[in-house]
């Protein structure tokens, strides 16, 4: 199977899978929203950042240097697992330790037990590191996919059943612990792979080499993804705070999925071909295009009926996030254009280059959110739609000679997917205004959402049938078969 119809394979199977999975998340998440008060999802807010935070430090990159590196000797892979093992039980550790600090810092001491409880998902993560890495660098993407789907299930379910049984907050930590536990058994059964560790960390000190930097990166990266909630959990009350991540989670749902696919098939991928000596980025920009197409119609589109999604579907009382939801949907999508440049960057080996864009970010991007975390939910939110434009112009400039393009070749691919979905946007307002109260009902709700998808159909039909027709095939059935 060639590597373009490995990737167009990949896309599909992990993209089916997390669509059904997304399905009863996003059900049962609208449940627990329901059941759970704003202050709550301020201290799961809390302990979700510090999670990452100590995730991308206790995983020290060792994952993406296994895929990523052309030849594997089965000390290294021993001494890799070893190293994962050891780090992630440290971090689990010391963050566990240092709990009360956090809560005090954040004037949480509830949140306490809370970050305990969450740095068990290290330990079962980093036990997963290996085989996850194996089926990663195979593109073993049909067994990826079902691991995907059963972990995603398993942390919804417990995540529900717990909230429904009257858990509180504790549903929104317990259940991810659960998914984790889950992914760890799964990996293991579908890569069919059982090394045992080593603790000779020095064998594999090329790999961690290379493993360093992605970690320093990712950590950059979480700084720009997760400074505002580190920011404003200091400032805000926990009830704005809650406000502020609901806009957050509705917005990254759609967005969290999309990011997680791509970069899922688009890392191994682009580590293949580079390994192969083969040509990465004469069909990159055309790929921008067309995922464009799907995201930005994605999140413009709840901008435009956030007015009436979040009072038909999760109640009055979070009215407050109609205008966070809306500002962060329209800022998002140059998102995900930085996570796949970043992703073609370390695929190509350039993590040092990568490393320099994400410490930029890091930079840029928390005096922002210090200054709108002053205005509330509204002006943390305002931030991103600041600094996102910000921060692609300057990385699309450093990178420019290694990709062959820069910003202006950038905007230009989105040009299509910008304006489609802007009329779209402009359509489905207009359709909800007019049915006026009904709008504020589930029928009405979903005849707004159709006009707006059949409205972006027939705009990318017409004014853009290059990528209608490659999304056409990329979501269509081949003869292929995963070996």
């Amino acid at each position: 199977m060639t590597i373009q119809a490995k990737f167009a394979r990949g896309i599909r199977l992990l993209g089916a899978a997390r669509i059904a999975a997304q399905i009863v998340s996003w059900v049962g998440t609208i449940y627990v929203m329901r059941l759970l008060a704003p202050t709550d999802y301020g201290l799961a807010a809390i302990c979700s950042a510090v999670l990452m935070l100590a995730s991308l430090i206790a995983e020290f990159g060792f994952g993406a240097a296994i895929v990523q590196a052309a030849t594997l000797s089965r000390d290294e892979v021993r001494s890799v697992f070893g190293a994962s093992l050891l780090f992630s039980s440290l971090c689990a550790g010391v963050v566990a330790l240092a709990a009360p600090l956090l809560g005090s810092f954040y004037r949480a001491p509830e949140a306490v037990p809370m970050i305990q409880v969450a740095m068990l998902t290290l330990v079962l993560s980093s036990l997963a590191t290996l085989p996850d890495a194996y089926l990663r660098r195979d593109m073993a993407f049909a067994r990826i996919s079902v691991v995907e789907f059963c972990t995603s299930m398993m942390a919804t379910l417990v995540t529900v059943s717990l909230a429904a049984s009257g858990a509180g907050v504790w549903s929104l930590i317990i259940g991810p612990v659960a998914g984790a536990a889950m992914r760890a058994t799964m990996v293991f059964a579908m890569a069919r792979i059982w090394i045992a560790p080593s603790f000779k960390i020095s064998v594999a000190r090329r790999l961690l080499s290379y493993g360093l930097k992605i970690t320093v990166s990712r950590m950059a990266s979480y700084v720009l993804g997760q400074s505002d909630v580190l920011i404003a959990g200091r400032v805000l009350a926990k009830s704005e705070l809650g406000v502020y991540s609901i806009a957050m989670h509705l917005a990254m749902m759609p967005m969290g999925k999309l990011m997680g696919v791509l970069n899922t098939v688009a890392f191994p991928a682009i580590a293949d071909v580079n390994r192969n000596k083969g040509d990465v980025l004469s069909h990159l920009l055309g790929s921008l295009r067309m995922i464009g197409h799907v995201v930005v119609p994605l999140l413009w589109g709840l901008a435009a009926v956030a007015p009436w999604v979040i009072p038909v579907l999760i109640g009055p009382a979070w009215n407050g996030a109609v205008l966070p939801l809306q500002i962060v949907c329209v800022a998002l999508p140059l998102r995900l254009v930085s996570t796949l440049l970043a992703t073609a960057l370390q695929g190509l080996g350039h993590a040092g280059l990568d490393l320099r864009n994400t410490l930029t970010g890091a930079v840029l991007l928390p005096p922002l959110f210090a200054i709108g975390s002053l205005q509330g939910a509204e002006g943390l939110a305002a931030a991103w739609l600041v600094g996102l434009p910000l921060l692609l112009a300057v990385n699309m400039r450093r990178a420019r000679g290694v990709l062959g393009f820069g910003l202006q070749a950038v905007l230009k691919a989105l040009a299509p997917p910008l304006l489609c979905s802007a009329t779209m946007v402009a359509v489905v307002t207009l359709t909800a205004r007019a049915l006026g109260p009904t709008a504020l009902t589930v029928p009405g709700l979903i005849g707004s959402c159709l006009v707006g998808a059949l409205c972006q159909l027939l705009l990318l039909w017409y004014f853009d049938r290059r990528s209608a027709s490659a999304l056409l095939k990329l979501l269509g059935r081949d003869k292929h078969r995963e070996p």
